[in-house]
């Protein structure tokens, strides 16, 4: 993006633009390619409705991003919009979660709406991004200052902490009284010497190196009164002296349009509508520059697993026609070191109290039958059994049970299983989008699952960086790291887990949908009671 034709009243820097509307034998790879080799093009923004071939945009989009950043706007988020999606350009609109993990996987700067996309890009050709989240807030109005820390905290950075340093080069500026701190409240000095004080400050803390980016606040008045203060003579010459840390300004007045002009004439500062849009856009752009310095070295884990044996039971699901696959998914569990609680599959009663003595008691009991998909609806499923009695008059109970939920229902046999111990409960998923291919899921497990719906999303194949990263942003993390005295949970075992599932979905796939629930996890590591594989 580059370039001076208007919009808005302003340089919108587009310097070419394609329109995929009536495309029928060019996509959005083909585009995308063809501005990452464009010398003129330091900006790439895209709106999309729908995307086509998932593996190639991902492949496509992650190798520019290093170079240029991609500005996206998804369109079609809603379920009306959805619809309309589908029927406007023919591509079936994926499930939201799936798009916003194929486009942090791809190092894409997504966009909420078609302002945000306009800022966003023209930030990004206004300022190289900053290399972390501490803000420091420069204002010449107290109140302001308030409203920048809340807007900062709002969008996850962090206020910086100055330097004794700098505080001790500019404390003269200032009252005795008054404690220099960030924000740095600036009106007295720029009441008493706006010239002598206003550039002074604003570049000794864009000058320390505890400060990522600056926020500045300040006036924007035409009136006799405020004629000294004019800010727009100092942003952006100080901005270009310091191309690395964003000064984003935000202003109140009653010449926003004018002096905004002024600051942004030189092409390295920007003027925000809102505090919020300023603090979002430093967010958007650090995480940007840190997935792009993320080491290339990052490679999904791969673990020695039994391939054949996951192939076979995936054939012989095949010619049995099975998309449901019951036993067979702990079978393709354990081939892939995945730890199950113990056990055994004993389809004849005489043959139960021998398999619990194996695994021994106390045990839990599970119908395994094709007609019957939720095992306790129907009564399927017994817990704590503790001795030879009670399990084989729970086997019969609950056959019983089962076959009066469903007369018809095929029994197969049970599961025999150790009860698990306690822990906190997780759910790990995967599936296979239609655009984008296997996709692996983490979330709050047990019969909270649906309730609390708290789960994050990633396209497989996982990196270790990246299972940590889906965790971290759980609302169940901070009680799997320990809370009131209770011992951390073992995080790693979940990680483990995740990546061998995600690297079983990128395997195999002929696997549709893997649910894992719940896995349970506590100080000694972490173990599956129950799975379903659907093929």
């Amino acid at each position: 993006m580059m370039g001076h034709h208007l919009i808005n009243n302003e340089p919108a820097g587009f310097c070419k633009s394609i329109d995929l509307g009536n495309a029928s034998d060019i996509d959005l790879v083909d585009v995308l390619t063809y501005f990452e080799q464009s010398d003129e093009v330091d900006v790439i923004q895209c709106h999309v409705e729908g995307i086509v071939d998932g593996g190639a945009f991902v492949e496509t989009a992650s190798r520019i991003s290093k170079e240029k950043p991609i500005v996206l706007l998804k369109a079609g988020r809603s379920k009306t919009g959805q619809v309309a999606v589908a029927s406007h350009s023919g591509a079936a609109a994926g499930e939201n979660e799936v798009y916003d993990a194929a486009f942090r996987k791809a190092g894409i700067v997504p966009a909420h709406n078609s302002e945000e996309l306009r800022m966003l890009s023209k930030a990004f050709v206004t300022y190289a991004p900053p290399k972390g989240k501490r803000v420091a807030v420069v204002s010449f109005s107290g109140g302001g200052a308030i409203l920048a820390i809340d807007a900062i905290e709002g969008a996850g950075l962090e206020l910086a902490k100055l330097s004794e340093d700098t505080i001790s080069d500019i404390e003269d500026l200032f009252p005795p009284w008054l404690t220099v701190d960030n924000p740095v409240d600036i009106w007295i000095p720029v009441a008493r010497d706006f010239d002598g004080s206003f550039p002074r400050i604003l570049e000794r803390v864009m000058q320390d190196d505890h400060v990522d980016a600056v926020i500045c606040i300040y006036c924007s008045y035409t009136l006799p009164k405020y004629d000294a203060l004019n800010s727009s003579k100092y942003v952006g010459e100080i901005g270009a002296r310091y191309p690395d840390k964003p000064i984003m300004c935000w202003t109140y007045g009653l010449d926003i349009a004018g002096f905004s002009k002024r600051i942004e004439k030189q092409g390295s500062a920007m003027v925000f509508p809102s505090l919020e849009s300023a603090s979002t856009t430093i967010a958007k752009m650090a995480d940007f520059e840190a997935n792009r310095r993320q080491s290339a070295s990052e490679v999904p884990s791969r673990f020695e697993v039994d391939d054949v044996s996951v192939d076979s039971l995936l054939a012989t699901a095949r010619q049995a026609e099975s998309s449901y696959l019951f036993t067979e998914s702990l079978e393709i569990l354990d081939a892939y070191g995945i730890n199950l609680a113990a056990w055994r599959f004993v389809s004849d009663e005489n043959d139960l109290a021998r398999n619990a003595a194996e695994i021994g008691y106390p045990v839990c009991m599970k119908i395994v039958s094709a007609d019957i998909i939720h095992k306790s609806d129907s009564g399927g499923i017994r817990l704590n059994i503790g001795n030879d009695q009670e399990l084989i008059e729970n086997y019969r109970g609950m056959c019983d049970d089962v076959l009066r939920y469903d007369p018809k229902a095929a029994i197969g046999g049970v599961i025999l299983q150790a009860m698990a111990p306690k822990g906190k409960e997780v759910m790990i998923g995967a599936k296979h989008d239609p655009t984008y291919g296997p996709c692996v899921i983490v979330g709050t497990g047990g019969i909270y699952t649906e309730v609390l719906n708290d789960y994050t999303f990633r396209l497989a194949p996982l990196t270790d960086v990246e299972a940590r990263e889906m965790l971290a942003e759980l609302k169940l993390y901070p009680l799997l790291e320990g809370v009131r005295g209770e011992a951390p949970c073992d995080i790693d075992s979940i990680v483990e887990t995740l990546l061998r599932v995600s690297q079983l979905v990128t395997t195999h796939p002929a696997i549709k949908e893997i649910d894992i629930n719940p896995l349970i996890v506590n100080e000694h590591g972490s173990v599956i009671v129950d799975a379903r594989i659907i093929t």
